[in-house]
């Protein structure tokens, strides 16, 4: 029963399959990742960085925010990639954005959920920045669907009929 139990536990340190590559990510939103990965047989890992960012659809009021942005291509209504060096830098130009914009105090991310805007977990922002080609299609949230691909992160609204 000793080694049943040793192979299960294996199976949850090291992962059931054992290809070769990515066996899994856990970000932050300073823009740290750790990417666990399988070569040669054995597991290694390490920590890599990623710019934090959303999407939004207007940039009205971070113009003077110290943010990088890019219009996207295509219709829809997110048409702005925005992004920064870390997410306390994000969030923060982002809460002052939406303040202006709203004309009255906003205080944390989770109020602006009437808000267009497509703000992705951590670990998904990074796979987004170093994936091939990822797809990611959410009407009632992105009013379309958006891709990237590698060095620069190239993104294009969907074709959903948003308003």
């Amino acid at each position: 029963m000793a080694a049943k139990s040793s192979a299960i536990n294996d199976e949850w340190l090291w992962g059931w399959d054992q290809t070769p590559g990515i066996v899994s990510v856990w970000a932050d939103g300073s823009g740290r990742a750790w990417v666990w990965r399988r070569e040669r047989g054995s597991l290694h890992s390490e920590q890599v960085r990623y710019r934090p960012w959303v999407l939004v659809d207007s940039i009205d009021h971070l113009l003077e925010a110290n943010v990088s942005w890019h219009e996207l291509e295509g219709p829809g209504a997110l048409r702005f990639h925005v992004s920064a060096d870390d997410g306390r830098t994000l969030t923060h130009a982002l809460l002052a954005a939406a303040s202006a914009r709203f004309g009255r105090a906003v205080s944390h991310i989770g109020d602006l959920d009437k808000t267009p805007i497509l703000n992705l977990s951590p670990e998904e922002q990074h796979w987004s920045q170093v994936a091939e080609r990822i797809s990611v299609v959410s009407p009632s949230t992105t009013c379309g669907a958006f891709s990237s691909t590698l060095k620069p992160p190239v993104l294009t609204r969907g074709e959903a009929g948003c308003s």
